[in-house]
C-alpha cells in the first residue's frame, strides 16, 4: 500500500474577447464592464488568475463533473462548419 496522497485542485477559464472568464462561477453578463478576470503577478507564487475560483476534486468521478459543469459555461456558437464551435481564444 502506498502512504503518499495527493491534493488535486481544478479550476476552468476562457479567454473571450480579451476578457477572462471563471467557467465554474460564470457572471450573468458577459458584456458586463468589469465582467471579467485580472491576471497578476505575486512575487511567490507567480503568475495567476485572481479570484478564479479552484475547487478540490477528491476523486475522478468528482473531476470529472467539474469538467462538464466548466464546458457547459463556454461561449459557443454555430458555423457552417462546426455546430458547436468554441468563441473563446
Amino acid at each position: 500500500t502506498s502512504s503518499r496522497q495527493f491534493l488535486v485542485m481544478c479550476s476552468f477559464f476562457e479567454i473571450y474577447n480579451e476578457i477572462i472568464f471563471d467557467l465554474f462561477n460564470p457572471c450573468a453578463d458577459r458584456s458586463k464592464l468589469g465582467a471579467g478576470l485580472q491576471v497578476k503577478e505575486h512575487p511567490v507564487l507567480g503568475i495567476y488568475v485572481k479570484d478564479l475560483q479552484e475547487i478540490v476534486a477528491s476523486d475522478a468521478e468528482k473531476l470529472v463533473q467539474l469538467m462538464h459543469s466548466g464546458t457547459k459555461n463556454r461561449a459557443v456558437s454555430s458555423t457552417l462548419m462546426n455546430s458547436v464551435s468554441s468563441r473563446s481564444h
